[in-house]
């Protein structure tokens, strides 16, 4: 579910083509799958904010800092073999929470400013190592800090 006010500060912050950038940015590309130590991915995204992993199933993380809203939360899920970053954020307000993946918050987004469906329509980006990781994730919780700020403005 995406509320109005999501919906609103995913507009305002131009999170669709934010995002599809950084899908371009990072496409599939033929290498071997990542399968890191969860004591690396932690370690790597250590700057980025505090990152706990979160109980299952699969690869969840979450990330919290300071200059992201409270009400904002920010996760993402390590998919597939290994390569698959599916950045996830959720807004909480009077008690209710919305949100969803990127890829669907994107499209939503998409279709609010009456613009035409990407090819695919879900994109997610990819990493190949763990510095791309590291620019994957990093890029997707300043797109949560984004909306957290539109969130602010409205």
């Amino acid at each position: 579910m995406i509320s109005p006010a999501l919906q609103t500060a995913l507009v305002d912050a131009s999170f669709a083509s934010k995002y599809y950038e950084l899908c371009a940015k990072h496409p599939l590309r033929t290498t071997a799958s990542q399968k890191l130590p969860n004591a690396e991915i932690l370690a790597t995204l250590a700057d980025v904010g505090s990152v706990s992993k979160l109980k299952g199933p699969g690869r969840v993380y979450e990330i919290s800092a300071p200059r992201l809203l409270e009400a904002v939360d920010f996760a993402f899920i390590i998919q597939g073999a290994g390569a698959i970053i599916e950045p996830c954020l959720g807004l909480t307000e009077n008690g209710a929470r919305s949100g969803t993946n990127y890829s669907v918050l994107a499209f939503s987004a998409n279709a609010a400013q009456q613009m035409p469906a990407p090819t695919p329509a879900y994109p997610r980006p990819f990493f190949h190592s763990l510095w791309e990781l590291h620019e994957v994730v990093s890029a997707a919780f300043e797109l949560a800090v984004l909306v957290g700020n539109a969130v602010r403005r409205a």
